[in-house]
């Protein structure tokens, strides 16, 4: 069964992603990775995080993780570690706009699985290359998991350690962030894990 949480229906999306490389975001795409024993990479976040965005609070970095443990139930049904890793720089790729007041575009947002927001790139071209900057990339510790198949795991066991991993790797993107934010030139900035 998918998770509504890393489902994507949107086929225009999906055909933009492709085109670079990018899978769907949908629990078979990951099923079929970590059955391979392939890495894959992902952000969590989606319509939630940029709903949240408040352009009015520009120091502050949200990442939409507290209820996002989907993933860390698969990593540890296949036994796959998860390695923490965070971007710096990034938000300032491209400029952005989207009517946070308007109910109406929100609830769409919702509904179709991401937010058709105005970005501006380079040159302030909407939907361009995005702007010249130096990314810092940074990963933390890889937390490894146990191998918990679901078929001999019991619900409340799993569950146990899903909330117990998600605490771990929550803390650990925290902690990346903290141990990074100077030297990228953040330390002004707080990360907020909501």
């Amino acid at each position: 069964m998918e998770d509504p949480h890393i489902k994507n229906n949107n086929y225009n999306e999906q055909q933009v992603y492709s085109w670079v490389g990018g899978d769907p975001v949908c629990a078979k795409t990951f099923r079929s990775k970590l059955e391979r024993s392939q890495s894959l990479a992902f952000i969590p976040g989606g319509v939630h995080e940029i709903l949240l965005m408040d352009p009015a609070k520009p120091s502050d970095i949200l990442m939409y993780l507290n209820t996002r443990k989907s993933s860390i139930k698969m990593d540890l049904e296949y036994g796959a570690p998860i390695v923490p890793v965070f971007i710096f720089h990034l938000d300032g790729s491209y400029d952005w706009w989207f009517p946070r007041e308007n109910k109406f575009l929100v609830g769409l947002s919702r509904k179709i699985g991401f937010v058709p927001l105005l970005f501006t790139g380079r040159f302030g071209i909407p939907f361009f290359i995005p702007k010249p900057k130096q990314l810092h990339l940074v990963c933390g510790r890889a937390i490894d998991v146990p191998l918990m198949p679901s078929t001999k795991t019991s619900q409340e066991e799993l569950q146990a350690s899903v909330d117990k991993y998600h605490a771990l790797f929550c803390e650990e993107m925290l902690n990346l962030y903290d141990r990074h934010k100077e030297e990228a030139g953040y330390a002004h900035r707080k990360l907020l894990v909501v």
